[in-house]
């Protein structure tokens, strides 16, 4: 059996290697010459920089790709666990949050008795994030059938699926910054906390309970790893081959036209976004058309910083500034508008506080995201520069290189620029996600930020295992 895959991110790798693991012989076509897709890394002027995502959460979901190949992660690359996990500042004030029981006095500093509220609040997140890995995430929603299974509606009271993450933090905690502590982490669901879904506190276990962690080398080092494994097992790579159009036959792909010529396979598995990769096809055998994606709440897409500044400096590793109404900022998302810059949030990742290797010595390398409406245009620099000013005041800036939704267009062929894909809402939750599966064509799937389960790299390596798993089992029958 011949498997192409298209699109080399983690859900392709991932898929691609799973699948050779079985059996399968496997080719990877990739339009850009390095793997990872957002996740790849870019070298400016001596400084080393993750393209996008930086938060090592969900270390299991890892130990399980790594151990279903026949491996285990520390084979491969070494984790550490980071001190303060982040930081986190509200208008001026600022919390480094600890890993590990000391969270709990932490934040009785902050709102009395919220220590052990806190304590109350994880462990419905536990529960809540065990219950979610042992019978939702790795498993496949084909229709609402089987999302109206006994099982998921016994739990979906006590998961909190008809609440928003908003309205459950808020009869937990009182104060603003605590509020805002459990609330940021809907923006990994590409999605806000007024309108994710409460059951989606269950990412904040992972983030408070377990802590974030750093793999040496940085997420380029985890896409490396996953190649490395995936070869070992037989996976070909081949890069810098764009997918043009597709030959099919009697409801099957038959081949894939591309810019190094033409790809035969007996299955096909796009890796690219969803809305892109639907467009390869002739219009009679997509899933869905142009009404369907301009009905969906798409998630944000984002501005971009790498910055390299000289002098070193006194900030953690991950660090989350909100600035004025964060509210007022999640409603430009919705409205699509620029945000103002006085209630204008963003993320700093400050790689070289845990990997000086990054940097040349008595330098820092820093990494800026700003989340905005997907399909602006314009103000991407002003914004950029804005945050930096603001977090690093007079320092001196070395460079300034800037990714925008245009690029999330010119690399990836992102739908509207959108950083995430499908926004994380109850309407696009489960089998309401665009399926694995193509409808209409008998050997084409998709896998990736916008099938279930979602946005996020633990998210997406968990997709590839659902997927491997269905096309193993629409072949055996």
């Amino acid at each position: 059996m011949q498997v192409v895959v298209v699109g080399a991110g983690f859900g392709g790798i991932a898929s691609a290697a799973l699948l050779a693991k079985r059996g399968a012989h496997v080719k990877v076509v990739e339009r850009l010459s390095t793997p990872g897709g957002r996740a790849r890394t870019t070298a400016i002027e001596g400084f080393k920089f993750d393209m996008g995502p930086s938060w090592y959460l969900m270390p299991e979901v890892f130990e399980r790709f790594f151990n279903e190949l026949g491996y285990s992660v520390s084979q491969f690359y070494e984790i550490t666990k980071l001190k303060p996990s982040f930081r986190l500042k509200v208008n001026g004030a600022s919390l480094d949050v600890p890993p590990g029981d000391e969270l709990f006095s932490t934040v009785e500093h902050v709102e009395r008795g919220a220590g052990e509220t806190m304590r109350e609040y994880l462990e419905m997140t536990k529960y809540m994030y065990d219950v979610s890995l042992s019978k939702f995430l790795y498993r496949e929603f084909q229709s609402f059938v089987d999302f109206l299974d006994p099982q998921v509606i016994r739990e979906a009271r006590r998961l909190n699926l008809f609440t928003s993450l908003n309205y459950l933090n808020s009869k937990y905690f009182k104060s603003d910054l605590l509020r805002k502590l459990t609330g940021f982490s809907a923006v990994f669901l590409g999605g806000d906390p007024y309108s994710v879904p409460g059951m989606y506190a269950m990412v904040n276990y992972p983030v408070l309970g377990q802590g974030v962690f750093y793999p040496r080398g940085g997420f380029g080092r985890v896409v490396e790893s996953m190649v490395e494994a995936g070869r070992k097992l037989g996976v070909e790579f081949q890069f810098d081959t764009e997918v043009t159009g597709v030959l099919t036959d009697d409801q099957r792909v038959k081949a894939l036209q591309t810019s190094k010529g033409r790809i035969e396979g007996d299955v096909f598995l796009f890796n690219a976004d969803y809305v892109h990769a639907e467009s390869l096809l002739p219009e009679r055998y997509r899933n869905f058309g142009a009404s369907y994606w301009d009905s969906k709440v798409l998630a944000p897409s984002a501005v971009l910083g790498y910055v390299g500044i000289k002098g070193e400096l006194d900030v953690p590793h991950h660090n989350v500034i909100v600035n004025g109404d964060w509210g007022e900022h999640f409603k430009s998302i919705r409205e699509g508008k620029w945000p103002r810059t006085e209630s204008t949030s963003y993320y700093v990742s400050v790689r070289s506080r845990s990997d000086p290797s990054v940097c040349p010595e008595g330098n820092e390398a820093l990494f800026f995201l700003i989340p905005i409406s997907p399909g602006l245009r314009g103000r991407e620099e002003e914004m950029v520069k804005w945050a930096v000013r603001n977090f690093l005041g007079k320092r001196e800036v070395s460079f300034i290189r800037i990714f925008g939704p245009r690029d999330f267009w010119n690399d990836y062929r992102s739908y509207k620029g959108t950083a995430f894909g499908l926004a994380h809402t109850l309407s696009q939750t489960a089998s309401l996600r665009p399926p694995m599966k193509n409808k209409k064509l008998r050997n084409v799937y998709y896998v990736g930020q916008y099938t279930h389960p979602g946005v996020g790299v633990p998210m997406v390596a968990i997709a590839a295992h659902v997927v491997s798993q269905r096309i193993l089992a629409d072949l055996k029958k």
